[in-house]
């Protein structure tokens, strides 16, 4: 099966068409397709992934060892593809 089989390009578009802030400076990480709440939230991403990856104390992920990288992210690119119109992303102090 190719990856494009897999989805239905109308139920993503809803999905994301649907996952606007409910008001300024609020998420709810949840989108509304075909008559019911998506979540989208972390645990809902862990359920939906199976086992979710455990780190020991001080590992790192793969996508946080090639961000720390010296030729890492260009955070800045990646916001102007993949942000909408006004809307960024932030770190957390932990660097989140």
């Amino acid at each position: 099966m190719t990856p494009m089989a897999k989805f239905n390009p109308e139920i993503v578009l809803e999905f994301y068409a649907n996952a606007w802030p409910t008001e300024e400076g609020v998420r709810d990480m949840r989108s509304w397709v075909r008559g019911q709440w998506i979540p989208f939230d972390t645990d809902a991403l862990s359920q939906f992934l199976g086992d979710p990856l455990v780190l020991e104390e001080g590992q790192q992920c793969e996508f946080s060892q090639r961000r720390n990288r010296a030729d890492g992210f260009d955070e800045e690119a990646i916001a102007q593809l993949l942000c909408t119109l006004w809307q960024d992303f932030t770190r957390t102090v932990a660097g989140r």
